[in-house]
């Protein structure tokens, strides 16, 4: 059963593993190979595991992830991924993948149209990303959700993107996406409400609202909006680190209750 778009097992795409004999029993052995008793040979037969290289079609990833933060070692799941944009919260990519302490790379051949090109990057934790092998953007550490934008010229034709990730604890985000041409201004984000001055208590009602506009396509819809609920924990004055406790999607507003976390820590959206 060949993983879906979701990396998860899809019922509608089952493959042969191995065509021919009787297997009658089927074990997984220490180092993840397969072994199976053959009724008719009378033998045991051996399927030793690795990762076999994966074509991707132009205009895709062809994606890996490994099951350490240092791109280490045999992946643990290979597929051809359409787009970088994921939010996992605090789930991993597919049940091959841990939660935490886990790498990606993305690499694959991509058509520009020329000229400037702006790269954008959201993600928790680190993140690079590389054109034709040269680093145009590096953000290689622990951090909560945050988007960083690189330009560079880049000539018409086909190049290599190749994209590194981690993510260390907590929630996971990797987003990368470009934008070619002529100069595309990012959208502004506006929160209206809470105002930044707002404390509350565990259980409160804390409503949010916002908007966002766009130099190019004028006032942004609701559908366009996204919002992350965030508790930032500092067991110490520089020791913090970041939860994400949900999102939402396609909103302009939404009330939610104040989260509960160990002090001290403080909650933010945005």
């Amino acid at each position: 059963m060949m993983a879906g778009a979701d990396g998860l097992p899809n019922p509608a795409d089952i493959r042969p593993l191995v065509s021919g004999g009787n297997p009658i029993d089927l074990e997984v052995g220490p180092g993840a190979d397969l072994f199976y008793v053959d009724f008719n040979g009378g033998v045991i037969h051996l399927l030793s595991f690795g990762s076999s290289p994966t074509s991707c079609a132009l205009g895709s990833f062809d994606a890996q992830f490994f099951g350490n933060t240092a791109l280490a070692g045999e992946p643990v799941l290979r597929r051809c991924d359409p787009a970088i944009d994921y939010d996992w919260g605090f789930g991993s990519p597919a049940t091959a993948v841990a939660v935490d302490n886990f790498s990606a790379r993305w690499s694959g051949q991509f058509s520009f149209s020329g000229g400037s090109t702006t790269f954008t990057a959201t993600t928790d934790d680190g993140i690079r990303v590389y054109v034709d092998g040269t680093l145009v953007i590096d953000e290689w550490r622990d951090q909560a959700p945050t988007t960083f934008n690189a330009t560079t010229n880049i000539a018409a034709g086909t190049h290599a993107v190749t994209v590194e990730y981690y993510e260390n604890s907590g929630g996971a985000v990797a987003r990368v996406s470009w934008q070619s041409g002529s100069v595309n201004a990012p959208p502004v984000p506006v929160i209206d409400a809470p105002a930044a001055t707002l404390t509350y208590a565990v259980g409160d009602g804390i409503s949010f609202s916002g908007h966002a506009t766009d130099a190019e396509d004028g006032t942004l819809p609701a559908s366009a909006l996204r919002w992350s609920l965030i508790v930032h924990h500092c067991t110490t004055p520089t020791d913090c680190h970041a939860h994400n406790v949900r999102s939402w999607t396609g909103v302009s507003s939404e009330t939610f209750n104040a989260p509960d976390h160990s002090y001290p820590s403080n909650s933010s959206s945005r």
